[in-house]
């Protein structure tokens, strides 16, 4: 421990030594300087053979495929500037006031443009098909209604434009915006083969459908996205920029192959659910990330820098080792690094037996009043760093000290 670092626990076990600066702390209750040092064995790994932990990190890396439909060529659909009406494979587009309706029917276009200020809703349950691209110029609208949507090219809202669906099937190569766009789905199955793309100060919204992601999300600085509830699987990296906001629904699994990043001021909202992502988690100084009975199985590291406020409980804070218990989990040997400008609550455990983890800076990890139970090769706390938590109900196994309704115990397993 480096420079004013303090820990406030019940006892510390070591295999090797605490190493304190002049003004580090290790404070340990009710028993003064609880801290035992080159102990041949100072704890086993408490989540060795718990139920269901292998299958768990397993599931690692397993998001599903998305679907990728067969559609015919098809013909350009262009919304014209003028006129009452005209026929697109034999289906009627009507104007009324500002807005074309296109009746109910099936649709086989090529490429879908909606230019600058036109607008066009799709009525009933249609079936739409686009071989290549649909783009809406700035301030177009385009209402796809209840219809079900087979896209093998990409679909954009341009800049201050916006896109609508119902609860209709969406396929589609890649979503994206410009910036200051809108594009809303509702509460059917989507699949985009490729990525999502929210650019600068737009909002996307998808709702409860099964949601399978090709490859990446990125989301720019000041965008949006919220996934609401229901299956998520994503086979690429989640970029979440500056000041932007990623909101994600509740649902038993949700699957990230690749990475999960979140830029600086960004918020990241998790619904419950156990979380398993392939790479590594990685937030910038100043973001924050909330959550409730949540659980993060990670293939990589583990580098959570947060401003206060931040705050993640797993489904149980019981302090004894299962599956509802873990927060973080990783077996990773990359190190664990944990820093903020302010007090993180953390509830659950901390599991990386194979690694280092380090706080820094100002970090104040705080159990506020719960069990964070923290699993460890080894701990590092520099500068300011602190810890509290209360793990009252661990078992004697993992506990050597007497039993108390204060902090408890750091424990490291080699």
């Amino acid at each position: 421990m480096a420079s004013s670092a303090f820990a406030s626990v019940q006892s510390v076990n070591l295999g090797g030594t605490a190493n304190l600066s002049s003004i580090a702390a290790i404070n340990t209750s009710p028993q003064d300087n609880n801290i035992n040092e080159n102990l041949s064995d100072p704890v086993s790994d408490p989540f060795a053979g718990v139920a269901g932990i292998d299958a768990a990190f397993n599931q690692i890396g397993q998001a599903l495929e998305p679907d990728t439909p067969n559609v015919p060529n098809g013909q350009n659909l262009t919304i014209p500037s003028s006129g009452s009406e005209f026929f697109f494979q034999g289906n009627r587009i009507y104007r009324s006031g500002f807005t074309w309706f296109a009746e109910e029917g099936t649709y086989n276009i090529r490429n879908f443009s909606v230019s600058s200020g036109r607008r066009i809703t799709f009525e009933g349950n249609s079936t739409i098909t686009i071989s290549r691209d649909t783009t809406t110029s700035s301030g177009a609208r385009l209402d796809f209604g209840e219809a079900d949507v087979f896209s093998r090219g990409s679909i954009r809202a341009s800049s201050s434009s916006r896109i609508e669906m119902g609860d209709g099937r969406l396929f589609a190569e890649e979503l994206e915006t410009g910036s200051t766009a809108r594009i809303t789905i509702g509460n059917g199955d989507v699949d985009i083969a490729d990525d999502i793309r929210v650019q600068s100060s737009s909002v996307v919204s998808i709702g409860t459908g099964e949601k399978r992601i090709g490859n990446d999300i990125i989301v720019s600085s000041s965008g949006s996205l919220t996934l609401e509830n229901g299956p998520l699987h994503i086979q690429g990296d989640v970029d979440i920029g500056s000041s932007a906001i990623f909101s994600l629904g509740a649902s038993d699994e949700t699957f990230i192959d690749g990475d999960l990043e979140a830029g600086s001021s960004a918020r990241l909202n998790f619904a419950p659910s156990r979380y398993f992502i392939g790479g590594d988690l990685n937030s910038s100084s100043s973001s924050r990330l909330t959550g409730t009975d949540v659980s993060f199985f990670l293939g990589g590291g583990l580098d959570f820098r947060s401003s206060g406020g931040s705050s993640l409980s797993a489904p149980s804070n019981d302090g004894n080792p299962t599956l509802d218990t873990l927060l973080f989990a990783t077996r990773t040997t990359q190190n664990v690094d944990l820093s903020s400008s302010g007090t993180v609550t953390l509830i659950g455990s901390i599991y990386a037996p194979n690694a280092d983890l380090t706080l820094r800076s100002s970090a104040r990890i705080s159990g506020s009043g719960e069990c964070t139970l923290i699993v460890v090769r080894r701990i590092e706390l520099r500068s300011s760093a602190q810890i509290n938590t209360q793990c009252d109900t661990l078992s004697d196994e993992f506990n050597s000290g007497p039993a108390s309704d204060g902090p408890t115990l750091i424990s490291l397993v080699r």
